[in-house]
């Protein structure tokens, strides 16, 4: 479990599927249309942040994205969440595809505020 890069992973497909239940397409979202791109602007502007200098530009698309994205929260109940679904989609693999016998597959906890436990992926160990 990396807390950060999984965190924006759960920011930007919660922001996907708000989209999507407003109305846009997949492509919409993946070509980054105007449409997107108009409702992110709107997205930003609602958080309210005020822009320094004497022009008030808004700032960049894809500064707006990244600070719309940020803005959505993710507790770390769903990280926790997260860890745990790909521990089972891997014990399912290896249970009904690799043939490993179930008992043979161990799910621990993860424990998101150990160091060692900091990335984006699923650690497996074999014991002998």
């Amino acid at each position: 479990l990396h807390p950060t890069a999984d965190r924006l992973h759960l920011q930007q497909e919660s922001l996907q599927t708000e989209l999507l239940s407003e109305g846009f397409t997949s492509d919409d979202i993946k070509a980054k249309s105007e449409r997107y791109a108009n409702a992110v602007q709107r997205r930003y502007i609602s958080l309210g942040i005020e822009v320094e200098g004497e022009e008030e530009e808004l700032p960049s698309s894809r500064s707006q994205l990244a600070l719309v994205t940020a803005s959505i929260p993710i507790d770390d109940t769903q990280l926790e969440k997260l860890a745990q679904e790909r521990a089972a989609a891997t014990k399912r693999y290896l249970v009904n595809e690799a043939g490993l016998p179930a008992s043979s597959s161990v799910i621990e906890q993860p424990d998101i505020e150990e160091e060692a436990n900091r990335f984006s992926g699923v650690e497996m160990s074999l014991d002998a």
